[in-house]
């Protein structure tokens, strides 16, 4: 059983303080992926962007279930969004970059809306939206939709 409130809690706090936001040089070691690197670059150039952290060692999983089994997924940042006026807003983006997609890639998608849904649902930190990034050019539109759009 996955404990939703505990997590999305526990993401909330690393988020909150948006003064520190992660250089890209600090992503973590071994870091090879030239578009997470690019993602990260453009998240840290971005107004819309209050905080933002890389999902290395924070053990932030999201369960989902593939061929009748069941696993756990990391994704690649999580993101806390301010509004059009400038303010920290109670947004929140659980993002992974992907390149070519698998079949188990779909599973996760399903895994990551349902926990999106579960954390909306409950209603204590925020709005999260789950978004897929192929290209690091998708950012900007990604970061502009609202999360009812």
């Amino acid at each position: 059983m996955v404990d939703v409130g505990r997590d999305a809690e526990r993401l909330a706090d690393v988020l909150a303080d948006g003064r520190d936001r992660p250089a890209t040089d600090r992503m973590g070691g071994g870091e090879h992926d030239t578009a997470v690197h690019q993602v990260a670059h453009a998240l840290d150039e971005s107004s819309r962007v209050h905080g933002w952290v890389k999902n290395a060692r924070l053990d932030f999983t999201i369960p989902y279930e593939h061929q009748g089994r069941k696993h756990d997924f990391i994704p690649d940042f999580v993101v806390s969004m301010r509004d059009a006026a400038g303010a920290p807003s109670d947004e929140h983006l659980v993002v992974e970059v992907k390149g070519l997609e698998r079949e188990v890639d779909r599973s996760k998608d399903v895994g990551a809306q349902r926990w999106i849904a579960a954390v909306n649902h409950w209603g204590k930190l925020g709005r999260w939206r789950y978004v897929k990034i192929h290209s690091p050019h998708d950012l900007d539109s990604v970061l502009g939709q609202s999360p009812n759009s």
